[in-house]
């Protein structure tokens, strides 16, 4: 008989299947979840990305330009004059600003004389340009780093040459056309200056160091006289008064450092072009530590620019604490971030410019020294004595920017220093070979013929030693022929 029994179930037990489905909807669950989390986060993240770049670009259009007429504005003059060198930018200085420094050329040597006077046009239109009330190079903020810059190798080869010409002027005896020559270098470096961009600010104190160079050369080299000397006074007050201050570069930075590193970070620029890079900021964005780096730079930023408006030694402890500070060397060192591309130094880049205010200061008291000499026959015993020629800003010149304290000052027999201690406050007592690197004035200011005149001895020396290595040998002569 046929077994008419239903055969068994081999499904499995409703309890297994059970828990099956609902393992696989918890699973299902929590990946929607993240899904909906990993979404809201993502848009969490945008929206704070598109706050910072619009906050960006708010701030970076307030930085403001004033509109000067162009019959006051010397800045397209100077870039007319450029076009009138009569040989590549770059050369003044190979050929000629570098060979006086080390004294392989001299002032007075004809091919000076015939350099100038192939440029005679070109010193005539610098010349009609500084004769302007004011030179404003036109920024365009609104396009950020990208912003067109003034010519700032041209400008600091028309430096060059009128710091050259002020030179000739002063060794041939015209003692007023060199103060002039070097009024109108430190106009064009005013204006270089003036669109405030950190590279723009570099070039600027650049132009004033060779124009500081100059003016030692002359007063080392020559006797100007009272008229001179007063002017000379009168342009280094007025370009003090004038120049531009080093805090407004570093805000202008700020503002479009962050404007780039926001455009970054809400794509609407995107500079990495290795695969590694771009997944690796992707990854750090996502997860919101490119909003942090914002927040910590944000901050860095602000003890920055508040440091800088403090006196120089308490500036000088602050930004040294900040650099050294977990904060700063953290967000110095991360890769793939936008703030990582425009990130600089603080400490290195103030104390640049306290440098620079440091030897303006000396050229000053320098000047006012020979003023006093001329007017006196004597050099005065200390820096004191000066303060007629500073009527309303003596104390102020006369303060050492490091120190807090008054500049140093020192007499020789043949002529003095005047110094300031410096960021190391080295003990040199004022460079006792103040013309060893003349390219580099360092913090001294020396007026003494007779140690420029030993430096250019041993420059001298130098150039004929390496002559001697470099020449070949002469062949020893040939023996003499047996006589028959």
């Amino acid at each position: 008989m046929a077994d008419l029994t239903e055969p068994p179930d081999r499904s499995p037990p409703p309890g297994k299947r059970d828990r099956g489905l609902g393992m696989l909807y918890w699973v299902f669950g929590v990946l929607v979840v993240l899904a909906l989390l990993w979404t809201w986060w993502s848009h969490q993240v945008n929206s704070a990305h598109q706050r910072l770049l619009q906050e960006a670009r708010q701030a970076a259009s307030g930085i403001s330009v004033k509109e000067v007429p162009d019959e006051d504005n010397a800045a397209r003059d100077y870039e007319r004059a450029y076009d009138l060198f009569t040989m590549p930018a770059r050369e003044y200085g190979s050929k000629f600003s570098y060979r006086l420094a080390i004294f392989e050329l001299d002032i007075g040597s004809e091919e000076i004389e015939g350099m100038l006077a192939g440029n005679a046009r070109c010193l005539l239109a610098l010349a009609e340009a500084a004769a302007k009330p004011d030179c404003v190079f036109v920024a365009d903020y609104s396009k950020g780093i990208a912003t067109r810059l003034p010519s700032l190798l041209n400008a600091r080869s028309a430096t060059l040459l009128l710091c050259m010409a002020a030179r000739r002027a002063a060794h041939d005896g015209r003692h007023g056309e060199a103060a002039e020559r070097l009024r109108q270098a430190l106009c064009l470096a005013r204006g270089i200056g003036q669109p405030r961009f950190l590279i723009c600010h570099m070039i600027s104190v650049a132009g004033e160091d060779i124009v500081i160079e100059a003016l030692r050369d002359i007063l080392v080299q020559s006797d100007p006289d009272e008229d001179a000397l007063r002017a000379m006074l009168a342009m280094l007050r007025e370009h003090g008064e004038r120049r531009r201050p080093f805090r407004e570069s570093m805000h202008v930075e700020r503002l479009l450092d962050m404007l780039l590193a926001a455009e970054i970070g809400a794509g609407a620029a995107y500079p990495y072009s290795d695969w590694k890079a771009t997944a690796w900021f992707r990854l750090r964005r996502s997860a919101g530590r490119v909003l942090r780096d914002a927040r910590e730079w944000e901050r860095l930023w602000d003890r920055a620019e508040e440091a800088y408006g403090k006196p120089c030694p308490q500036a000088l402890r602050e930004l040294t604490a900040l650099t050294k500070s977990p904060e700063y060397a953290r967000q110095s060192q991360v890769a793939g971030s936008p703030y990582s591309l425009v990130a600089f130094s603080f400490l290195a880049t103030w104390r640049s410019d306290a440098e620079e205010l440091a030897l303006l200061r000396c050229a000053r008291l320098a000047v006012a020294c020979r003023l006093h000499q001329a007017r006196t026959g004597k050099l005065p015993e200390s820096l004191a004595e000066l303060a007629g020629y500073f009527p309303t800003d003596f104390a102020e010149v006369a303060t050492d920017p490091f120190s807090g304290g008054p500049m140093l000052y020192k007499r020789s027999e043949t002529g003095f220093t005047v110094y300031s201690v410096g960021i190391w406050k080295p003990g040199d007592d004022g460079a006792p070979r103040p013309h060893e690197i003349v390219h580099d004035p360092d913090l001294t200011f020396p007026v003494d013929r007779k140690a420029w005149e030993a430096e250019r001895a041993r420059a001298v020396q130098r150039q004929q030693q390496r002559a001697k290595a470099v020449s070949p040998a002469k062949p020893p002569p040939p023996p003499p022929a047996p006589r028959r």
